[in-house]
């Protein structure tokens, strides 16, 4: 998880979490992580900006991440 929260932008103060379910999260950075590290079994899911100009989709199955940006 640290990998992943270090790729994140520093200029970038809430986020979009969506988890595999359809679960939508909008938050802190720091707050959101320490969502993703309490929850029990963790899917694939994505982090967004909040202007939609990157994301990253986390894949469990495949055991990695992928950031895409505009």
């Amino acid at each position: 998880m640290s990998t992943i929260k270090s790729a994140i932008p520093d200029n970038e103060t809430k986020l979009f979490l969506i988890l595999y379910d359809g679960w939508v999260y909008e938050g802190e950075i720091n707050e959101m992580f320490s969502v993703l590290n309490e929850m029990y079994y963790l899917g694939d899911f994505y982090i967004v900006s909040s202007k939609f100009n990157w994301f990253i989709s986390v894949s469990h199955i495949e055991e990695n991440a992928v950031m895409y940006s505009r």
